[in-house]
């Protein structure tokens, strides 16, 4: 075997190798049983919603999951969603420019039935009578 031929054949294992490290499981949550990297995560606020946030190398498939997350957290009676973090972070400059990396959406969720929010609840006090 060649030279070439042999280092061909390294990188192309080194190549199987890595790319086995960051496994694609679907719909799961990170961590998990699974120990997956890419899913959602989604935690109860102290104002009676929820954090939801998603993982994925594309932002189509990473909206959609958002979306499904949200429902079934509300169990379809979703009252008010709010995406404040979309974004695809570059994680490494190197001779020619950057490369993104994975996508993440994050945003909070309130479900129909739920506590409303602060900003939602204030409601202004009448004056005071003199």
């Amino acid at each position: 075997m060649s030279r070439v031929a042999r280092t061909a054949a390294l990188i192309a294992l080194a190549g199987l190798g890595a790319g086995g490290c960051m496994t694609d499981h679907g719909y799961v949550m990170i961590g998990g049983p699974e120990k997956a990297y890419y899913g959602y995560l989604d935690t109860p606020t102290a104002d009676g919603g929820h954090t939801v946030r998603v993982i994925r190398p594309d932002p189509d498939t990473a909206m959609a999951y958002w979306e499904r997350r949200a429902q079934e957290l509300c169990g379809g009676k979703v009252k008010r969603k709010i995406i404040h973090t979309a974004v695809r972070p570059t994680v490494l400059y190197e001779h020619y420019g950057g490369r993104p990396g994975d996508f993440n959406v994050e945003g909070m969720v309130y479900c129909e039935g739920e506590a409303a929010p602060a900003a939602e609840a204030a409601v202004e006090a009448p004056p005071a009578a003199s």
